[in-house]
């Protein structure tokens, strides 16, 4: 299981508006990786009773973006809504030009190595933050994220309004 990816010049901003709100109503927060979208996804056990969910193209967030894994080129986990939120405001704190994020093991003790998600980035600091992952998570749990990203996506479609241009 492989993800690297470099983030656009908004990509960390479009990141840093959604995180809040997952950070204020929970503790865990989902994060679905697929081959064009990112789902960030905090379920209502997670929420107190709300289930939030957000999706994002990669082309809105990243300038490139590399995934592999065995679950057709998938990649879920979960993580604390506040460490990521505290790390996107320090890179846009920090003045980023240009950040690289990435999937890594990290030995924590011998013979213990845990998932990070790695933020590193250039500026007018040069700063490297780690992220704890839960998981990653398994493949049933990644079909579970997938089914559930794909019903609210398509509630969302049907909510829209559908009015032709000028139609106001």
């Amino acid at each position: 299981m492989k993800f690297r990816a470099t983030f656009s010049s908004v990509g960390v901003q479009w990141l840093e508006r959604f995180v809040p709100v997952f950070d204020k109503l929970g503790k865990e927060l989902s994060v679905l990786l697929t081959p064009n979208t990112l789902h960030l996804v905090q379920d209502a056990v997670a929420s107190g009773g709300l289930e939030l969910h957000a999706d994002l193209l990669k082309d809105e967030v990243f300038d490139e973006y590399k995934i592999a894994s065995n679950n057709a080129d998938k990649i879920a986990f979960a993580l604390e809504p506040a460490t990521l939120h505290r790390v996107l405001r320090g890179l846009i704190g920090s003045e980023a030009t240009h950040v690289e994020v990435k999937l890594i093991k990290r030995t924590v003790a011998p013979g213990k190595a845990l998932p990070f998600l790695n933020f590193s980035s250039k500026g007018v600091v040069d700063i490297t933050q780690d992220v704890p992952l839960a998981g990653p998570l398994t493949k049933r749990e990644v079909a579970r994220l997938g089914r559930k990203a794909a019903r609210q996506a398509g509630a969302a479609r049907g909510r829209l309004p559908r009015r032709g241009p000028g139609q106001g």
